[in-house]
């Protein structure tokens, strides 16, 4: 192997090329993954160092990237041989490091102040600042991002003294009286079938309406990618939830009007039409697979983002939907609409383009109430024990959009009871992620029934 390493050297030598080309590149990946010793992938990467006059470390860390296509490594590589230059590097290296404490302890390779460098410059920032080095140094050095910020901090001493005697105790909270439930707002409508009839009675106490759903066809999804029926009325409705047994849908919500809160239609856009409106063009957020535990509650409780949204994408998500078309009142302050984490910050989740989405802020809503504070209570309760919640989130888009038509949730865990049952459970959400509806206190209700309710069932069979 080290003689067509060799081999490979001296022909980049004779054509004295100070630049790879995208066919070279990919020859020497496959030549650095095919190495026989760590000392042949070594003599690749020096020797491509020494021809191209680039730091060897980041030739190391870019050709030996195993999670990312060849076309992002080829991307990686070749922004660093279009951009690199040393005296560039060293006055941002001098001006990120005022912000820093001087005994930081990071002890910084060339890969990772390039690599700063890179993100500050692709991202068209104005200014450098220290929360932009704390959560890309977090990421680019695989730490915690709130133990980074702490290890970070410089120490000022208090300007005076406070007696003992001057603080206040902490003032209890008053709770506040729990606010009944009107049953009569429930707009949910269970699919009846036979096998739901151990949930229709109770439902039906909770305002549910039972009703034979007639399948559609597909139609496009709707323009929505959920599933869709007609109602005995002939009212067409929209799949909301759905557990192993049992379906609970909702009429679809009548477009958004002055004098109604309603679905928002988004047409399809291009590539190029986006481009028109935005300087930079993000990745938009794929499905997204997360196992979330009481640990991770209890470790992020209380965690701030580590930078603002509008930092991510450079653009607020009201500009967002005006950007799709969607007429919005020139009166309104965009807080109708939000950036939406696919898996809450404080599940664990992440903060980047991959992770967080345009949506309305009824939809947020409408995720936290529904799926993620009720995951959390799953975790937290004492019985039945749930010692996990695996969560897959799917976003489905139109055309080129960046906003998702809809969020498909999957939501699957173990529960063991007080004699020692153990029952696997499964459920869905879908989420409109363009309509102002919000789900009420009866239908936040029904799911946590019917989620009981096919607990209880499953436990029965599995005693039996």
């Amino acid at each position: 192997m080290i003689k067509h390493i060799e081999s490979f050297l001296l022909y980049l030598k004779d054509t004295e090329s100070k630049k790879l080309s995208s066919q070279d590149w990919k020859e020497a990946c496959r030549l650095h993954s095919t190495a026989d010793s760590e000392n042949s992938a070594k003599r690749l990467t020096k020797g491509l160092a020494d021809q191209l006059n680039l730091p060897e470390d980041c030739i190391g860390q870019y050709i030996s990237k195993t999670d990312c296509s060849s076309d992002t490594k080829w991307y990686h590589f070749n922004y660093l041989q279009e951009n690199f230059n040393q005296e560039k590097l060293t006055l941002f290296a001098i001006q990120a490091s005022s912000l820093l404490p001087a005994d930081n302890g990071l002890n910084l390779t060339p890969y990772v102040w390039f690599e700063l460098y890179k993100r500050f410059d692709t991202q068209e920032k104005k200014r450098l600042s220290r929360p932009f080095l704390q959560l890309h140094l977090a990421r680019l050095q695989n730490l915690n991002h709130d133990n980074l910020i702490a290890a970070l901090a410089e120490k000022k001493p208090r300007r005076s003294c406070t007696p003992f005697f001057h603080s206040q105790p902490p003032q209890k909270r008053k709770r506040q009286a729990e606010e009944e439930i009107d049953y009569s707002t429930n707009r949910l409508i269970l699919a009846k079938t036979d096998s739901n009839t151990f949930c229709q009675s109770p439902l039906k106490d909770k305002g549910v309406r039972i009703a034979e759903i007639q399948p559609q066809s597909p139609r496009e999804s709707s323009g929505t990618y959920i599933k869709v029926g007609r109602t005995p009325g002939g009212r067409e409705a929209r799949l909301a939830y759905r557990t192993e047994t049992s379906e609970l849908w909702t009429h679809s919500t009548p477009d958004n009007n002055p004098h109604f809160n309603g679905a928002l239609r988004v047409p399809g856009q291009s590539v190029a039409t986006l481009k028109a409106r935005f300087k930079r063009i993000w990745e938009r957020a794929g499905k997204v697979t997360f196992t979330a535990t009481l640990h991770q509650i209890e470790e992020n409780q209380n965690k701030k983002r580590p930078c603002s949204q509008f930092s991510i994408f450079r653009a607020a998500c009201k500009d967002v939907f005006e950007a799709h078309g969607v007429e919005i009142d020139a009166e309104s302050t965009g807080h109708m609409f939000h950036w939406t984490h696919l898996i809450a910050l404080f599940l664990g989740g992440g903060h980047d383009q991959q992770s967080v989405v345009a949506a309305t802020r009824a939809a947020n809503l409408n995720i936290l109430e529904a799926i993620e504070n009720d995951t959390a209570e799953k975790l937290k309760q004492q019985e039945p024990k749930v010692p996990y919640v695996h969560i897959e989130v799917t976003p489905f888009y139109q055309q080129d959009n960046l906003i998702p038509q809809s969020l498909h949730f999957v939501l699957r865990w173990a529960e063991t009871n007080a004699l020692g049952v153990t029952v696997a459970r499964q459920k869905e959400h879908f989420i409109n992620a363009c309509s102002h509806q919000r789900y009420n206190k009866a239908m936040l209700d029904t799911f946590k029934t019917l989620d009981q309710l096919e607990t209880e069932r499953i436990s029965t069979l599995v005693m039996a």
